[in-house]
This record gives structure tokens, sequence and C-alpha cells, in this order.
């Protein structure tokens, strides 16, 4: 018998929501089989049957967002002994996680009750669209992605369509939110600027090296060499870590916000980075991101400069002390050698806690980097 519970992915996993339920009441099966789909602030994930059996009973709706570690249905076990119609209602259990598998788009079985897809649900909660009105034709009568959009693009082709005047933020934003927030209140945000001469680093971008990939290298140097940067401070004490791993902000459509994690960046040739960074930002635009790669970070770059941002800040992303935004590469007029030329710069931004990290020491930091940057010969040797 087994009672099954909302599984705690990841550390900072608090609560989730029962995305779909992909088998119904009564239904056999086997060991492995994917009984419903939990959806994160961060990832849609699998949960997976422990055995064999029959689904005894379902204890909470797709839909429904519950703390971790919440009894959300039985397995070869009697409602009455562990919740339901005459028994008590469901309670919240010690987390019991579970190894999550790659996420797949099972087919939903039909079960009496209207359903939709994950990336649906975002879809029409994105346009503030009430999913439940919409005609699905996938499996069992549910609404899917393609329905939405079908959907959305009957509207924008009627004489007067209606546009939304207010949209609900959705988990992932709101929970975003709150994380940022707390860092604003809970560190003494510093930011430092310095202006990056890009000669050297726009002649390696024409010969193949990704400026992220660069980026990344040059900032996992520089934490070896100054460790309190590369560091994590809880009340009184500071963590210092052995590794830089750099979590990298990639933007997934409009309402969601992924910062994989590329371990040990400092040890890393750049075409490893590159492997490594493409696969992450594939899975992160997809959602499809586990939540081991996107913990574990210990500092955070920013790159808005693709979207033309000359110059932003960015907040310290906890447990982490520092962050780094770097913007566009644009033409200017500098000094150099006594005459005007054009050179290509980039602004970047550091923000570090300053309970951890001084100006001073985030000024030599920064200096470092933009050394590197302007003498990458760390990568002129791979």
């Amino acid at each position: 018998m087994s009672r099954l519970v909302l599984p705690q992915f990841g550390l900072t996993m608090t609560e989730g929501a029962i995305a779909r339920w992909l088998r119904r009441e009564g239904e056999q099966v086997r060991k492995g089989d994917i009984l419903f789909e939990v959806e994160t602030d961060k990832a849609t994930m699998d949960y997976e049957a422990p055995e064999d059996g029959v689904l005894t009973k379902i204890l909470v709706e797709a839909g429904t967002t519950v703390p971790c570690g919440t009894l959300v249905g039985l397995l070869n076990e009697e409602a009455a002994e562990a919740g339901g119609p005459g028994g008590p209602a469901p309670e919240a259990v010690a987390p019991a996680p579970a190894a999550p598998a790659a996420v797949t788009a099972a087919p939903a079985r039909a079960s009496g009750r209207k359903t939709v897809s994950p990336r649906a649900r975002r879809l029409a909660a994105e346009h503030g669209v009430a999913w439940e009105t919409i005609e699905g034709t996938g499996d069992g009568g549910q609404v899917t992605e393609k329905d939405v959009q079908t959907f959305l693009a009957r509207q924008r082709t009627a004489e007067a369509p209606e546009r939304p005047t207010a949209v609900k933020l959705s988990r992932h934003r709101r929970i975003l939110g709150e994380r940022l927030v707390a860092s604003q209140r809970e560190r003494a945000h510093i930011y430092l600027k310095a202006t990056i001469d890009m000669t050297a680093a726009r002649q390696l971008h024409a010969g193949g090296v990704n400026y992220n990939d660069l980026f990344v290298k040059a900032l996992a140097l520089c934490l070896e060499e100054f460790p309190l940067v590369n560091a994590s401070l809880h009340e009184d004490v500071a963590e210092l870590h052995d590794t830089a791993n750099i979590g990298l902000a990639v933007a997934a459509g409009d309402d969601h916000l992924f910062v994989p994690v590329l371990r040990a960046a400092a040890r890393k040739s750049l075409a490893e980075l590159r492997r490594e960074r493409e696969a992450l930002t594939a899975k992160a635009r997809a959602m499809k991101l586990a939540p081991e790669e996107m913990s574990g970070g210990t500092f955070t770059l920013s790159n808005l400069g693709m979207y033309g941002v000359e110059e932003f800040t960015a907040i310290v992303n906890p447990p982490e002390t520092g962050i780094l935004a770097v913007g566009a590469i644009t033409d200017e007029p500098r000094a150099v050698d006594g005459a005007v030329a054009i050179r290509p710069v980039m602004r970047a931004v550091l923000g570090v806690d300053h309970r951890l990290v001084d100006g001073a020491l985030g000024a030599r930091f920064l200096a470092r980097f933009r050394a590197l940057i302007e003498d990458p010969q760390f990568a002129r040797t791979e």
C-alpha cells in the first residue's frame, strides 16, 4: 500500500500544484507509470507510481496548489483508511522526495472531468482566458496548447476583440517576486559600474566564441581569486565555496525566468561551457529543467545586451553574494593613446551584498573581470 504525497523537488520548494492526473481512480497501474504532473515555480515534473497496483483514490484535484508532503492520492489503499469521503481530510505528512523523471507528454485519460495541459494552462493565464471555456481536442477532450492558440487567434480576428484589463500573476511570477523582494529587504545591495573595451572580445566572437561563455569563464576565474565574493552568508557565518558555479539568467516567454547553473566553470574549456550552456538554455526555454540543474549556484550572470539594453542593475539571487549585469556592446568614441578612436564598449554593473563584500573588494573584483575581458589570454590558449 502507498500513500501518495506531493514530493519536494529541490530544497527551496515548499508547495506545488497538481497540473493533471494521468490515471483515473480504479485504474490498474504498473511501477514507473506516471500518475500525475506537479507544477512548481520552476518546472513541471512527473510523479511515478512506486509499485504495481490500483489507484484507489484521488484526494487532490488537478489545478489545486498544496504544501509539499500533502497526501494527494492512494495506491492499493482504502480511502477510509487515509482520508476521502467519510474519512479524515488530507493532511501534510513528512515530504517524500521522488526522483523526477524526464518530463514527457503522456496522454490524458478520459476521466469525466475536463482537463488541461500545463502549457495550455499557462498560455491561457497569460492572456487572461479561462481555459474551461475552450473546447479541447486532445485525448479525452483535454484542452491543449494548440486549442488555446486557436482560441486566441479567433479572438484577434473578431471585429471588436476584448482585451483583458488585468492579468493574474502566475504562480512562478508570484514566487519569483516574493524572493526578489525578500532579497532587497534582507541584503545591503551596493552597485559598482565599469565600462569595458570589447575590442579583443569582439575579435574572439568573430572567430566563434560566444560572449556569454567568455563572461562565465572570466567570472569563474575571478571568483576563485576572490573567495568572499564566491560565498553565501548565513547569519554571521560566511560559507566559502570551493568551486565557482555560475547561474545564467534565461527568459522563457514573458512570464518565466530560469537560472540554470554552469558548475565548476573555471575548470571547463570554452567549448565545454558552450555545449553545457546551449543544452541548459534549450531545456529552460522548453521549461524542462530538473531542480538539480537550477540549484547550487554561487554567483549569477544576467545579460540583456541582446535586447539592446545598455546598462541595468540586477537583484542578488539568494543565498548568493553577487550578480553581474552586462549590457549591449556599442561603438563609442574613446580616448586611446591621446587620440579619439571609435571602440566597442560594454557596461557591466556588479551588485553585491555589502554585509560581506565592501566597495573596495567589489571594485577589485570588477577591475579583475574587466582586465580579463579586455585581454582574454585565457580564451586564446584554449
